[in-house]
Parts: structure tokens; C-alpha cells; sequence
């Protein structure tokens, strides 16, 4: 007959090995992997007492990379965590005269293309759902992302291969002129493609709302909504 004291030792034990196997059994499911693509970020800006505005910069297309974890939920909803950089950018044509456009004679300048870019570094937390059972390769995502705004900088690019290059140069974040934390809600939708019984391909188009504005200036107002595209290959563990 068992005493007092081995009972609680079995006990023990038995609820040890009752939790690694339920922490065996939900690392079994989770999927880890690499996601990256492409964002095209629209932007909009309002100056105090100006209808039109200040500023009549274009989208821009910039990237994003990161890593992600995946555990499955029900068999139609799991919950992802993504973890990455992303870099937004806007753009504009100017025209820039130099001495030699004006020894040639040419007083239109030369065009560029002149980008604003802006790096976050983002964490997201988002649920997937799969609606449709005929079609389970298909679902809907949705979920919120954090991030700072680390690095901006502009860029030039001559549309004219020959002329001159000129170099951009660091925008001045370190200041209280800007809201380096940024706060968002996503929406998308995207599909599972299977290539082996361990590796999916996911391709996912998702659209990010921003609640807060990007400056922190009384008569600017400044806010942007990208646009993603994203790649990811995710490895079931």
C-alpha cells in the first residue's frame, strides 16, 4: 500500500510529465519562418490654414523583411506573431540647374527623383482565419502592429543616366518633432501554398491603418498608409 509521501511523489511527477507532453505536443504545431516583400505606402499631408496643403510628394514603393511564428488555434484559426523592419518612402520629381546645364544652354535643369525614407522596426500580432472549408488554402488576416520609427534619410536618383549623381543625406528624427511610435491596425487577405509536408509558401496582401500621425507639429499633419505585399516560407517544427 502506497504511503502519504509516495503518493505525492507520483502525483508530482505525473503532472510534470502531463505538462511536457502539452508543451511537446504545442511546439509540435508551431511553425516558424522567414517573411519579406514589398510595400507601396500612400501619404497624406494637411497644413493649418492651407486647403491644398504643403506638400505634393507621391507613393512610393519600399520593402519589408522579418521572421514569424505561427501556433494553429482551431483547424480553421490560427494566431501569428511577426517580428521585422520595414521602410516606407514617398517620392517627387524636382529639376536641378547646374553650371554645366547652363553652359549648354540648357535652362530646364536636370530631373530627379527625390525619395523620403523612413524605417520602423515592427512587431505584430495578428489572427488568421480560414473561412471556407473547400477552400482551406484561403484566408483572412487581421491584427494590430507596433513600431519605431529608427532612420530616415533621403535618396536621388537622375532620370537622366548621364547627368550627375547627387548623394542624399540623414533626416533629423532625434528630436520631439515626430511620433516614433506608431500604432496600427491590419487587414488582409492571403493563401497557404504547400510545397512539402514541413514547407508553406504564404503569399499575403495586407493594408495597415495608422492611428497616430508620423509628425508631432501643431500645424502639420502627416499620416501614411502602406499597402503590403508580402512572401513568407514557414517551416512546421
Amino acid at each position: 500500500m502506497l504511503n502519504t509521501k509516495s503518493y505525492f511523489h507520483m502525483k508530482k511527477y505525473s503532472l510534470v510529465i502531463a505538462l511536457v507532453l502539452c508543451v511537446h505536443a504545442i511546439f509540435a504545431q508551431i511553425r516558424v519562418g522567414l517573411t519579406g516583400g514589398a510595400n507601396y505606402t500612400s501619404w497624406t499631408w494637411k497644413v493649418d490654414h492651407l486647403p491644398g496643403g504643403a506638400f505634393q510628394n507621391d507613393p512610393a514603393f519600399g520593402w519589408r523583411a522579418g521572421v514569424l511564428a505561427e501556433i494553429p488555434l482551431k483547424k480553421q484559426l490560427s494566431l501569428r506573431a511577426e517580428f521585422g523592419t520595414q521602410v516606407n518612402a514617398n517620392k517627387k520629381r524636382v529639376d536641378y540647374v547646374f553650371p554645366s546645364d547652363i553652359l549648354s544652354g540648357d535652362l530646364e535643369g536636370t530631373p530627379y527623383i527625390y525619395r523620403e525614407n523612413y524605417q520602423f522596426w515592427e512587431g505584430s500580432i495578428l489572427a488568421e482565419v480560414k473561412p471556407f472549408r473547400k477552400a482551406s488554402w484561403l484566408y483572412f488576416v487581421a491584427g494590430a502592429t507596433g513600431g519605431r520609427l529608427t532612420k530616415a534619410w533621403t535618396s536621388f536618383k537622375p532620370l537622366e543616366p548621364e547627368k550627375e549623381h547627387l548623394e542624399g543625406g540623414q533626416i533629423l528624427i532625434d528630436n520631439n518633432d515626430w511620433h516614433h511610435n506608431q500604432f496600427s491596425a491590419d487587414l488582409g487577405l492571403g493563401g497557404n501554398i504547400p510545397l512539402s509536408k514541413a514547407f508553406t509558401l504564404k503569399l499575403e496582401s495586407r493594408v495597415q491603418y495608422h492611428f497616430s500621425e508620423l509628425d508631432d507639429l501643431d500645424n502639420l499633419h502627416t499620416r501614411l498608409f502602406p499597402i503590403q505585399l508580402n512572401l513568407a516560407c514557414v517551416y512546421q517544427l
